[in-house]
């Protein structure tokens, strides 16, 4: 016999998934008896005409067998096709066993059931036997069906909580009360099923819900984004939980604000899956201005000036928003825009670039001041197009714009962290009374009844059809069609329990009933679709279904059934799916092994050439091979993604991924590689958090790298974790230390013949010679490094490269200045400036920059020291980068005390003291109190000078710069002996020996 004939091989459609299913487990009841009183020939003719009849009961029900174990059979209902009944048909499947086993004719004998049915996700998978198929069930609610079975009486029918919430109201039932369940940890609540009640839904009509509820908030956020402009963004934050109608919300306001031809919101949304950078920016700007892409820069400006009433645009926005255009849309005919070596091609000073043209163009655009951005789903914007947002939404960028923003719960906090301006919560949740009696009264037109009918009677399935696929919208509408009939109060209160419980079962089972409707192959797409996310681009499924061995037409096939449609996005064309829950659904279905099947085809079809930027990629390969397991892949792509985020200076998201590069090796079996991968990821990690100014951090890297190192000893790594340590040492004022491990490199180096390693000892040395006021040897070293890269010593792993050369040519022109050959420091600063050009490494163009003001200070190049700084302050605009902060504004603070500007330079030089002091910053930190001294003599108050003074010489000594805390100390003494009296006093006492120092020669100068 096969029992699986109503579902055999050529409809299986699946090797394993996952259902919601009511299991119906039911026993004869005294086989034992009947086989000892007529012999098991006799008994075994009896026991198969009663298989047969149940299996053909249940088969009439849509049920399928799953297991026939001795006198018990396990029928399964919802399986393998899904079915929005699957409760309501067992209960009608184990009444008639019951109706049939009480029938019997008397030519055998008396045969009894008893039957426990449970409701619950399952694992169902076919298994092929020497007779056919059958399915074989794994899940909780398979074990309870065979508990409750046990534990009824003989001729009874015995279910749990879900099967009879699922039911409906079609069925008499008793309650049993809670019952302790072998193997469970609490009771379950139990039922009788007695019979079948008389009452019947005759007709009734579909159709979506309209919107309803929500004209209080709609009526709110018009006010809000029709209310005169501020002197910062307001920022308006719509919250609530996923499916509640946030989207639908905001989708609702762009059209009132439409309709009311008063303005234009600038609309945009979060992408699920792969987005492009400025993705979000780039869609705004297509909305400002008429198809900017198809559009040269010269036409785009003549465009943006026919908005003005002047017809005129300045310079400085006319260089400004045509480097947005091409920034934003640069695969035009850009390339005879723009010099080859120009700062803006860099990836960080992109973002500066496009985030101070898109300010200016929507300054222009909407000139009233009424800009409004309706932005649905924020966090997941492309990560730049976030940045610039926040940065717009920001109190110090006094933007006059509304933002009106969505936001899951769960992630409110991301949001409230950031410094965000006039920031306001709206949490929304059910439908209010009255429009849920609105909405009861239109769906009790639109469903009709027999006279008499209970209106109950109406199935959670036909409001289910009705809720669009939202399941918290199913709810409001059960609540609302309670609140809508008869008794309405009395209903209210019985069934409020069971809304909760009930919706989202049933919800899954009618999708997955139309699910199931379609080819094992179209449904396999709805798989692969689901788990790649929505949004994911046309070019890369049809890699990967290729792979899979799917056919495009499966894809076609379900765009033309209205499951799945083609979308446009600015860059790419992909697939979503149109009600989100046939997603959910799908997803849920899922077994762990396809799932990985599907990850791993997706990271195989990610490939350069794709129209991915090298970000994306790197990004989306390693999602994917983490997902399918393939941990040595995964973490070397999220070691590149972080490398990428540190080049374009976004260090806490390059943390972020090195993190998950640390995690991905925790999987690698083999113990030395483990070690190995893990200390590069560690040495990888310290320059984002050198840059975000996090020193001990850094230095807790370093440690663990040492101790993990321990299992693969490696000299390079050594030499290169050293080389670190150096620097740490460096930057928290301890030269010594500093030196200390640049010598122990030095060593290694010369154990293992390693050139590159040799630049990098020369390097730190040179670094912690300069501190201890050594200048011509630091020249010395750091010549030596420049001359080495420039011969060709070149080392990426040890980061002997062209950085590591704009570096100490900057260093190196800062020693040149202070033993005092000025025209040769200018020399070097310049060609560190020069020597940077080319490069992509942001951190290197500003520490160029930061060098040169320093140095063409003292050299009365007051033009080219402004520039200088200037240029350093608008990259640091554009890029994390916490450690450089305090080093500039200290030396920007003393160019503006240099050029009479002494209160601006005085605030400047006491944020870097304070910056300084907070991320454990020592470098230097008695050369700020130094400068802040100066501030306060110039200022006429000689007692701060001298607790500046003071402080200078304590810091200097704890960070061994001798020179620094001599002059601290010769000033102090001068100043208490000979208390200068305003400018000129201040003058004569700089023009003693001192005055040779460079930061007293050039104030001295201005004096």
């Amino acid at each position: 016999m096969q029992h699986g004939a109503r579902h055999d091989v050529g409809d299986r459609g699946f090797d394993a998934e996952l259902k919601l299913v009511t299991s119906l487990f039911v026993d004869l009841v005294g086989s034992l008896e009947t086989i000892s009183a007529v012999g098991p020939q006799h008994a075994s003719s009896y026991f198969e005409t009663y298989r047969e009849q149940l299996i053909q009961i249940a088969h009439h029900h849509g049920g399928t067998v799953g297991t026939v174990a001795g006198d018990g059979i396990l029928f399964l209902f919802g399986a393998p096709k899904a079915n929005s009944k699957h409760a309501s048909n067992a209960c009608l499947a184990a009444l008639e066993m019951m109706s049939a086993a009480g029938g019997q004719n008397g030519s055998g004998p008396q045969m009894e059931l008893r039957i426990g049915m449970s409701t619950g996700e399952i694992l169902v998978k076919p298994v092929e036997i020497d007779i056919g198929w059958h399915y074989d069930a794994t899940g909780v609610s398979v074990h309870v069906a065979s508990r409750l079975q046990s534990l009824a009486k003989s001729g009874t029918i015995v279910m749990e909580q879900m099967t009879h919430d699922l039911a409906g109201d079609g069925f008499l039932i008793e309650e049993l009360g809670p019952h302790d369940i072998r193997g469970l940890n609490q009771s379950l609540q139990l039922y009788e099923l007695r019979g079948i009640r008389n009452s019947s839904l005759v007709a009734r009509k579909n159709g979506p819900a309209r919107f309803v509820g929500r004209r209080n908030e709609i009526q709110k956020l018009i006010e809000i984004c029709t209310a005169p402009a501020r002197d910062s963004a307001r920022v308006v934050l719509i919250v609530g939980d996923p499916g509640i109608g946030k989207s639908r919300l905001i989708s609702e306001l762009n059209a009132e604000i439409e309709k009311s031809n008063s303005q234009q919101a600038l609309y945009c949304r979060g992408f699920y899956g792969l987005f492009e950078p400025f993705s979000a920016v780039r869609e705004c700007v297509r909305q400002l201005v008429v198809e900017p892409d198809q559009i040269s820069r010269e036409v785009f400006l003549e465009n943006i000036m026919q908005l003005r009433a002047d017809r005129q645009l300045a310079d400085v926005l006319t260089a400004t928003i045509g480097n947005l255009h091409a920034e934003l849309f640069s695969g035009l005919d850009t390339d005879a825009m723009r010099p080859a070596k120009n700062l803006d091609s860099s990836i960080g000073k992109k973002l500066n670039t496009i985030r101070q043209g898109f300010r200016n163009l929507v300054d222009i655009v909407r000139s009233d001041g009424g800009a409004v951005f309706l932005i649905d789903e924020f966090l997941e914007l492309d990560s730049e197009s976030k940045e610039i947002f926040f940065h717009l939404m920001s109190a110090q960028a006094e933007f006059p714009g509304t933002f009106v923003l969505t936001c899951r719960s769960e992630r409110v906090a991301e949001l409230l962290t950031r410094d965000l301006a006039n920031i306001e919560v709206i949490n929304i949740a059910g439908l209010s009374d009255d429009a849920s009696v609105a909405l009861a009264a239109e769906l009790n037109e639109s469903v009709q009844f027999e006279a008499g009918a209970d209106p109950k009677a109406i199935s959670f399935s036909d409001l289910a059809r009705r809720s669009g696929g939202n399941p918290l919208f199913l709810q409001e509408m059960m609540t609302a069609y309670l609140r809508g009939t008869r008794d309405a109060a009395s209903r209210l209160t019985a069934d409020t329990a069971t809304l909760s419980m009930a919706q989202t079962p049933v919800l899954q089972t009618v999708i997955a009933e139309r699910i199931d409707q379609f080819l094992p192959k179209q449904r396999t797409v709805l798989k692969v679709a689901s788990v790649l996310g929505e949004e994911f681009p046309l070019a890369i499924l049809a890699k990967v279904l290729s792979r899979l061995e799917l056919e495009w037409s499966s894809v076609e096939n379900l765009v033309a059934g209205r499951i799945l449609a083609f979308a446009k996005a600015p860059d790419c064309t992909y697939l979503r799916f149109i009600h989100p829950l046939f997603r959910e659904v799908t997803a849920n279905s899922i077994v762990e092994r396809d799932e990985i099947k599907f990850h791993t085809a997706a990271f195989e079809a990610m490939e350069p050439g794709l129209g991915l930027g090298d970000q994306a990629l790197a990004l989306a390969r390693a999602h994917h091979a983490k997902c399918a397991r393939l941990w040595a892949q995964a973490g070397e792509a999220f070691r590149l993604a972080g490398v990428l985020s540190n080049g374009r200076a976004m260090n806490t998201q390059a943390i972020e991924m090195f993190n998950e590069a640390l995690a991905a090796s925790e999987h690698l079996t083999d113990a030395r590689q483990r070690a190995h991968v893990r200390v590069n990821l560690m040495l990888e990690m310290r320059n984002p958090l050198f840059q975000i100014g996090d020193l001990g951090g850094v230095a807790d890297r370093l440690n663990e790298a040492k101790r993990t190192l321990a299992v693969a000893d490696d000299p390079r790594q050594r030499g290169k974790i050293l080389s670190f340590e150096s620097h740490v040492s460096w930057l928290r004022g301890q030269p010594s230390a500093a030196q200390e491990a640049g010598q122990k490199v030095s060593d290694i180096a010369r154990g293992i013949g390693d050139a590159a390693m040799n630049v990098r000892a020369n390097f730190h040395q040179g670094l912690a010679s300069a501190a201890f006021g050594h200048d011509d040897k630091a020249v010395g070293l750091l010549g030596s490094v420049v001359g080495a890269i420039s011969d060709g010593v070149h080392s990426d792993y040890l980061g002997v490269n062209r950085s590591l050369l704009v570096l100490a040519q900057s260093y190196k022109a800062r020693s040149l200045m202070y033993c005092g050959r000025i025209d040769e420091s200018v020399q070097a600063a310049q060609s560190a400036l020069d020597a940077a050009e080319p490069s992509d490494d942001i951190l290197a163009h500003i520490i160029a920059r930061i060098s040169a003001g320093i140095v063409f200070l003292p050299a009365d190049r007051p033009g080219e020291c402004h520039a200088a700084f200037k240029s350093a302050l608008s990259l640091l605009d554009s890029v994390e980068a916490r450690l450089m902060r305090p080093v500039f504004k200290a030396n920007y603070g003393l160019m503006h005390l240099c050029i009479g500007d002494t209160e601006s330079g005085r605030a400047l030089i006491e944020q870097s003291i304070k910056e300084s002091t907070k991320i454990d910053l020592n470098f230097e930190l008695g050369k700020k109190y130094l400068y802040l001294s100066f501030c306060h003599l110039v200022s006429g108050d000689n007692e701060l000078a001298l607790a500046a003074l003071d402080a200078g010489a304590r810091a200097s000594t704890n960070s061994e710069e001798t020179r620094v805390a001599g002059i601290a100390e010769q000033l102090s003494k001068h100043i208490r002996e000979r208390p200068p009296k305003g400018r000129d006093g201040v003058a004569e006492l700089f023009d003693t020996s001192l005055k040779t120092y460079p930061a007293i020669m050039a104030l001295s100068r201005s004096l």
